[in-house]
């Protein structure tokens, strides 16, 4: 009874009627979850947890039991403060549904349950694992982030900065879209604090307010700067001794940094002569002193502690700050444990700063369905769960506030539901096989990517014959075959002229395709004459009847059905002959007679040699012949009409007596723009009957002249002849007269068959003007149209292109490469195509006469459409549809060819390697090297440089076809989600694809921070050469307005440098010294594609990005362009890749301050560490800490050669 009035509290909290339609277990819970969600964001804390326990209690069997158990910990360790029961339920979570969504997070709130109570290495080292398993099990989810971001407090909180910093900056830069980016961006800058880098420190804190302005971290970083830059952004101080000081300091008071004075009168002197910091007391005497060079800052903590920022302090190794108590002060209380300094040897070195999307821990996946691949198949999509709460306040951090791109948005439904429907449930272990990469989890589908996250992150950032022809007397084709007695030899000449001429009129029609069972039959058949020949022609020729026997059969049974061919009867007439000739060697006449009518009645026209048969049987045959056939002839006016005998086709007109079976026959003769006649006639056995009969006209015949020859003629709007030939002699002064050349005229070329009245005629020929006109046909006779010289019509084209050296195709021919002009082009349509080993242009022109046209030939890569898969029957049924919107729809890209791939030459490619569509796919388990090796083949093939395939989920109701973008020699692709049937949902694919990756930007080399101390901004450093330094700006000058703008925040001058494009002057107001006017002329700065940026589809960027290094080798783009492929290859977890790509690049780049060859070399000792090859990664490591003026990310970045020498060790 109570689970009913539970479950009926369940329905009313859940806002679902009780009464309403039902529905099932599943659905109720993820009802009470979402609801119980936002009661929690509403404040509504006590309704949650009793929706979150209702869940647990009345639906224990649904998926979404994981979830509210984690809700449940979540109350009680942040409403509640209730540390046991909070891990009772979080280990509920990890032990019963250690696969489902809320495993990570439980893992995650563990480690921070442990880490809020521990006081003792081994406490701390228990949060580390608990972090570490969430990064281990489940690479792909969200909470990866929170895991890192609660590493890097582990760290802190041991006192191990390095290790803090490390942690930190890979969720800042790896997860810049997570909800705890900007706290870790906030403990970066903190731990350099602490290890006394007070500059690089700053530098970190404005990275919050520039990469998030709206966070709560954002205020908090700027008070940090104000701070931080209060004591130590300024230049040296300079102080003034007074004499009647009497300090008998010595060399203390010589090159003073830094002075104190304590409550108790006690002055604290920072002196870089003595490189110490010694207290003077009020007695003057000189206390014990504190060693350290470079000495920065002093100050006294609230409980009387003195801290002391220097680099190397004392035997530390790192620059951090150190804490000495003060000579003569009370210890006090409060003491802050920020300040606290860390002793000792590190323990790890710091890591690497991989910007905005770095590795993950431990060796890093090749790719999905490799080797090492760690990727998830969560029953429902994305983990969520919210991240890490501020360290500064208890309480329930906000919900989601905006839908990621691809996710749920379209549904209208919530962030959570709508990423619960793609929920999928956990991989399994596998073991690994490739780069020495271990064990790791392989999905058995696509890993879900960025188009599949459920909710924005934090601040909500997701991230393509001619008609019928009136007959014509002239033109030429196949005539029939005609066979007769050759009495004299003179008729057979004049027949076979006459055969001639009237197969010109009549060209056979193509043969109907033989069934493949006939040609089987026919090829048996064809073998058997083969044996019956080589019988007939051995000594025991009887032996060949039998098989002769089986081929008639056959060839008999082909015959009845009407599928004997042309050839069939040539063997059969054979077959037949040699039959005859066999019974009538061994005396049986009778049966030979047989063969011989048989044959005769097959071919009336037949023949024996005489030159190869015994005159004996040759007179035989011919007697049985005489029995069966007569003769017939026929003649007409005017001849070349066709002549047939009970519908079967006989010969053309005039012919000689043709022999025929005897019989009666309705014969018909036809010639086009004549009436058919019919005759009827009655042959008997040797008579011969003659036909005479004349023909009435029906239809119109034109003549036509041209100059030249080779025009085509067009009758309402069908070809009918072309003209060739040279003009007759009794032609060529009407030609002359009408302008013509008689040496280049054509002959008199008749169209005929033309209906009577008016037609359109229009002339044409490649490179000359088209002549139409009209004329009236009102009588069946012939007509001479006058003759018409025709007239050229060209005009010139120049293309050019980026990159140059194209090869120039005009209608398929080739024209040499870019730049090039194109004289004497004809007018009219032409396809132009400009093909380069980067992309191809392609667009149509139309020429006008004397048009002198210029094209700008953008090279744009290629891709090809690979066609439509489908996951279930009921997709099979819509392939063919969709496949149709998705073409109309993909074809508006404007920075991609986009092109059909032909069926047959990508099956027949990825069949040679027994490989499917769906086998390139992410989750299929190809291995990454045939799918490398698949598409390298397929692009040089096609010419292309990506492919697009489209699958159609498993739909009740099929409305999405997920969109799988691929480059070639890539192993894995980006999916995007689109409503195959509402093209509003093709526009996010189509900008997301026609978006192009930032790759340089204006820069300014001067880096500035944000204080409360200044009206406008403060230099903070220069880059070396760069455009600031160069202008004369100077470190700790204050910008205060630019192009006549007042500057408040860096952000106000970093949006007015990206409204400029390099070279542009930017104009300046500093104040230092004393104010003034600096104009700054803006330089170009390389920038690395961010390694996991919702908003790229990493395919297209690479693509884009392989167009630059093939259309520019050996240029600086070039190798910038290298750089970012192996960013994007780690991106997909492709180190391999990476590290192809980074052996080239560190001797293309430059060597000099910013992005340069030091770059390279970190990340190629990046990629062999995560290769496993520890050794070559600490001399690439070591090689990239020798250069000294490299930065990552852009000129502005973080240098490479601190990062590097932690990376390489000792």
């Amino acid at each position: 009874m109570g689970r009913l009035l539970g479950l009926a509290a369940a329905l009313a909290l859940a806002g679902v009627p009780a009464l309403a339609q039902p529905t099932s277990p599943d659905e109720q819970a993820r009802g009470l979850l979402e609801d119980g969600r936002t009661y929690r964001r509403e404040g509504k804390l006590k309704q949650a947890l009793d929706n979150f326990n209702t869940i647990v209690t009345g639906f224990p069997n649904t998926e979404y039991v994981d979830d509210a158990l984690l809700e449940i910990g979540r109350y009680e360790m942040e409403v509640e403060g209730n540390a046991d029961k909070a891990r009772e339920a979080f280990e509920q979570v990890t032990k019963r549904y250690p696969q489902s969504d809320g495993a990570p997070g439980a893992y995650y709130y563990l480690g921070r349950l442990t880490l809020d109570r521990a006081t003792t290495a081994a406490e701390l080292d228990d949060a580390l694992a608990q972090f570490a398993r969430v990064q281990r099990l489940y690479p792909r989810s969200e909470w990866v982030a929170k895991a890192l971001y609660g590493t890097a407090l582990a760290h802190r909180k041991a006192g191990r900065l390095p290790e803090t910093v490390e942690a930190a900056r890979r969720v800042a830069l790896e997860y810049p879209s997570s909800d705890a980016a900007p706290a870790a961006q906030f403990q970066i800058g903190h731990a350099l604090a602490l290890m006394g880098e007070p500059r690089p420190a700053m530098e970190e804190f404005q990275r919050i307010r520039s990469r998030f302005p709206g966070s709560e971290w954002a205020p908090k970083a700027l008070d940090r700067i104000t701070a931080l830059y209060r004591l130590h952004g300024r230049g040296k101080p300079v102080f003034t001794l007074d004499p009647a000081y009497s300090a008998g300091g010595g060399d203390v008071l010589k090159d003073v940094r830094a002075i104190l004075m304590t409550p108790g009168r006690t002055l604290w002197i920072a002196s870089d002569k003595v490189k110490a910091v010694v207290p003077v007391g009020p007695d003057g005497k000189v206390g014990g002193s504190l060693s350290g060079a470079d000495l920065q800052s002093l100050s006294l903590t609230p409980g009387g502690d003195l801290v002391v920022a220097a680099p190397p302090l004392l035997q530390h190794p790192h620059r951090q700050a150190g804490r000495h108590r003060a000579a003569g002060e009370d210890p006090g209380r409060g003491r802050d444990p920020g300040r606290r300094h860390a002793r000792g040897r590190r323990q790890a070195q710091a890591g690497v700063p991989l910007r905005r999307q770095g590795s993950v821990p431990g060796p890093v996946p090749r790719s999905p369905g490799a080797a090492g691949l760690a990727h998830d198949r969560g029953r429902r999509g994305r983990y969520r769960g919210p991240g890490p709460r501020p360290e500064d306040r208890p309480g329930l951090r906000r919900g989601r506030q905006a839908a990621a791109r691809g996710g749920g948005a379209r549904s209208g439904l919530g962030a959570e539901a709508a990423g619960r429907r793609r929920r999928r449930s956990l991989p399994q272990h596998v073991r690994g096989r490739r780069g020495g990469l271990g064990v790791r989890l392989l999905a058995r589908r696509p890993a879900p990517d960025r188009h599949h996250r459920r909710a924005a992150q934090a601040e909500g950032h997701h991230a393509r014959s001619d008609g019928g022809r009136p007959g014509l007397r002239r033109e030429t084709g196949e005539g029939a075959q005609v066979q007769m007695i050759r009495r004299v030899v003179g008729f057979l000449a004049l027949f076979v002229v006459v055969a001639a001429a009237g197969g010109a009129q009549e060209p056979p029609a193509p043969p109907p395709a033989v069934p493949d069972a006939v040609q089987r039959e026919l090829q048996a058949v064809q073998d058997l004459l083969a044996r019956a020949t080589a019988e007939f022609e051995g000594p025991q020729q009887s032996r060949s009847i039998v098989i002769l026997d089986e081929m008639i059969t056959r060839l008999e049974t082909l015959r009845r059905e009407g599928t004997l061919t042309p050839r069939g009867r040539e063997v059969l007439a054979q077959a037949y002959e040699l039959r005859g000739r066999a019974y009538y060697n061994i005396g049986l006449q009778e049966k030979a007679a047989d063969s011989f009518r048989s044959l005769i009645q097959l071919q009336p026209q037949y023949a024996l040699s005489k030159e190869k048969v015994s005159p004996k049987i040759v007179d035989y045959f011919n007697s049985v012949k005489k029995a069966l056939v007569g003769y017939l002839a026929v003649s007409s006016k005017p001849a070349g009409a066709k002549v047939t005998l009970n519908g079967e086709f006989l010969s053309l007109t005039d012919f000689f007596p043709l022999e025929v079976l005897a019989g009666d026959y309705r014969v018909e003769i036809a010639r086009d723009g004549y009436r058919t006649e019919t005759r009827t006639v009655s042959i008997a056995p040797r008579a011969t009957e003659t036909l005479e009969v004349p023909l009435t006209r029906t239809l119109a015949s034109a003549f036509f002249v041209t100059e030249p020859a080779g025009v085509e003629i067009w009758i309402d709007g069908a070809r009918a002849a072309t003209t060739a030939g040279a003009l007759a002699p009794d032609l060529v002064l009407a030609a002359r007269d009408k302008g013509l050349d008689p040496a280049r005229a054509s002959a008199r070329t008749e169209v005929g068959g033309l209906s009577l009245g008016s037609h359109v005629v229009e002339l044409r020929k490649k490179c000359h003007e088209v002549v139409r006109k009209t004329v009236d046909l009102s009588e069946a006779k012939d007509y001479e149209i006058e003759p018409v010289k025709m007239e050229e019509s060209l005009a010139s084209l120049s293309l050019k292109s980026e990159p140059p050296g194209a090869r120039i195709y005009l209608d398929g021919e080739a024209m040499g490469v870019t730049p090039k002009e194109l004289e004497g082009v004809c007018s009219g349509k032409h396809r132009v195509e400009v093909k380069h080993a980067s992309g191809k242009f392609l667009q149509d022109v139309v020429l006008e006469r004397n048009e002198s046209l210029t094209l700008d030939c953008p090279i744009r890569p290629s891709l090809a459409f690979l066609g439509v898969v489908a996951e279930s029957a009921g997709g099979e049924r819509v392939v063919a549809d969709v496949q149709e919107a998705l073409v109309k729809n993909l074809s508006k890209l404007t920075t991609l060819n986009f092109l059909p791939g032909p069926k047959e030459t990508v099956d027949r490619i990825i069949d040679a390697d027994r490989l499917t569509r769906k086998g390139l796919l992410p989750g299929a388990g190809t291995d990454p090297d045939l799918i490398r090796k698949v598409t390298e083949k397929l692009a040089a093939a096609l010419e292309v440089q990506g492919f697009l395939l489209a699958v159609l989920p498993e739909e009740r109701l099929q409305r999405t076809a997920a969109l799988q973008l691929l480059a070639a020699g890539n192993t894995v692709a980006d999916r995007f989600d689109v409503a195959f049937n509402e093209a509003a949902s093709y526009l996010r694919f189509l900008a997301a694809v026609d978006q192009k990756a930032a790759v340089y930007h204006s820069w300014t080399g001067i880096i500035t921070v944000d204080t409360l101390l200044h009206e406008g901004v403060p230099i903070l450093r220069l880059a070396a050469g760069g455009p600031g330094s160069q202008a004369g700006l100077l470190p700790g000058e204050v910008i205060d307005a630019a192009e006549g703008r007042p500057i408040k925040q860096t952000a106000d001058l970093l949006a007015l440098v990206e409204s400029k494009k390099p070279k542009d002057r930017l104009a300046l107001h500093v104040k230092g010294a004393s104010a003034r006017a600096v104009e700054v002329v803006l330089g170009q700065t390389p920038q690395e594609i961010p390694l996991n940026d919702p908003a790229l589809l990493y395919n297209k960027v690479m693509m884009d990005l392989r167009q630059q290094v093939e259309g520019y080798p050996g240029t600086e783009a070039a190798a910038f362009a290298r750089l970012n492929l192996a960013v994007c290859a780690m991106h997909f977890g492709d180190f391999a890749a990476a590290h192809e790509h980074l052996l080239k690049a560190r001797t293309e780049l430059p060597q000099r301050p910013g992005i340069s060859q030091g770059t390279a070399l970190y990340y190629l000792g990046l990629a062999l560490e995560r290769l496993g090859y520890k050794k070559e990664a600490v001399e690439a490591y070591r090689a990239a800490a020798a250069a000294k003026e490299a930065t990552l990310f852009d000129n502005d970045g973080p240098a490479v050669a601190p990062l590097a020498a932690r990376r390489a060790g000792p």
